[in-house]
C-alpha cells in the first residue's frame, strides 16, 4: 500500500499488528532517499485522535521525534523514524553481567526516558508494551510501534516515571543479592506510588548504585559459560558427529577388510630403520 504524506512518499513493507484504535505498518520512503524506513502509525477511531490532538497540544516538550503527521483515508497518521527490535528482554543477560552492569543498563534506560521526545501519554505506553531496545554498547533506544488501545491522555510524568521503575526493579530482580540496594530500595518505593518524577528515580539508582569491580575466575567462567553455552554445545555437537563418523568408518573397513587400514600406521612401525632390523 502506498501512503502520502505532504512531503513523503511512503510504501507499506510490513504490518507489525492491527487493532481496532490504530495499526502500525513499517514503511520505506519512494518518493527520494530510497532506502530510508520508518514506522507508520495509522489511527482509526476518532475518539483517540481527539485524544492524540489534545496530548499534544498540552505536551510540554515539542513531539520532534515525530518526523510528519498527516492524514490519509479518513485515518489520522503519526511517522516516526524506524528502530530495528532489539528488545530489551531478548538480549538482556542479568544473569551473566554483573550487577554494576545490570545498573548502568537501568541508568540509560532512565536517562532515554528523560531524554525522549514523546508526550507523557505515549511514553508510558511505550514502556508499558516493552517498546525498549538494547544496543550492543547497552545503550537504550524506545520504539514506536504502540498500541493506542489504553490510551490515557490524563497520564503524566508520575505515571511515566512509576512505569519506569518497574522495569528497572525487573531488571535487578535476577541480581537479588544483600547488596543489590537499587532493588530493595524499589521494592519499597514501588507499592507506595512514591516517585514522582524522572529525577527522583535517577538519584535513587546512581545514589545507591554498586561500583564497578574486578570480577573474580568463577564469575567470569560462568559468564563466558551462560553467554557462549549455545555456541560450545554446537561445537560439541559437530565434534561428535565427526567421531561418530570415523567410528562408522573403522567398524565398515575392519568388516569389509579383516582389519582397520589406518592402524597399520602404527603396527610395527619401529621394526627395521634403514637397513638395520631391530628384531636382531
Amino acid at each position: 500500500m502506498i501512503y502520502r504524506s505532504e512531503h513523503l512518499t511512503l510504501r507499506s513493507v510490513m504490518d507489525v499488528f492491527q487493532s481496532e484504535v490504530n495499526d502500525v505498518i513499517i514503511c520505506e520512503e519512494i518518493s527520494g532517499d530510497r532506502g530510508s524506513y520508518y514506522t507508520l502509525l495509522t489511527v482509526k477511531d476518532h475518539e483517540t485522535v481527539k485524544k492524540l490532538l489534545r496530548i499534544i497540544e498540552c505536551a510540554e516538550k515539542d513531539m520532534d521525534c515525530c518526523v510528519e503527521t498527516f492524514t490519509y483515508n479518513n485515518n489520522y497518521c503519526m511517522l516516526f523514524p524506524y528502530i530495528k527490535e532489539r528488545k530489551l528482554e531478548d538480549f538482556y543477560m542479568g544473569k551473566a553481567i554483573p550487577l554494576a552492569v545490570c545498573e548502568e543498563i537501568c541508568l540509560n534506560l532512565l536517562l532515554q526516558c528523560m531524554a525522549s521526545t514523546l508526550p507523557y501519554p505515549l511514553l508510558e505506553l511505550a514502556l508499558m508494551q516493552g517498546q525498549i531496545h538494547l544496543l550492543k554498547d547497552n545503550s537504550i533506544v524506545l520504539g514506536y510501534s504502540i498500541d493506542l488501545t489504553q490510551l490515557n491522555e490524563n497520564s503524566g510524568q508520575k505515571e511515566c516515571t512509576m512505569q519506569c521503575a518497574i522495569r528497572i526493579r525487573d531488571l535487578l530482580q535476577e541480581k537479588t543479592s544483600k547488596k543489590n540496594v537499587s532493588y530493595q530500595l524499589l521494592l519499597k518505593k514501588i507499592p507506595k506510588q512514591s516517585y514522582q518524577d524522572f529525577r527522583e528515580l535517577y538519584k535513587d539508582i546512581r545514589l545507591s548504585k554498586t561500583s564497578i569491580g574486578k570480577k573474580g575466575i568463577r564469575s567470569s567462567i560462568k559468564g563466558f559459560w551462560q553467554r557462549n553455552q549455545s555456541a560450545i554445545f554446537k561445537v560439541l555437537l559437530y565434534l561428535s558427529v565427526i567421531m561418530l563418523i570415523i567410528v562408522i568408518v573403522m567398524v565398515v573397513t575392519d568388516l569389509i577388510w579383516g582389519d582397520i587400514p589406518m592402524l597399520r600406521l602404527f603396527k610395527n612401525s619401529f621394526k627395521q630403520i634403514g637397513t638395520e632390523s631391530l628384531l636382531k
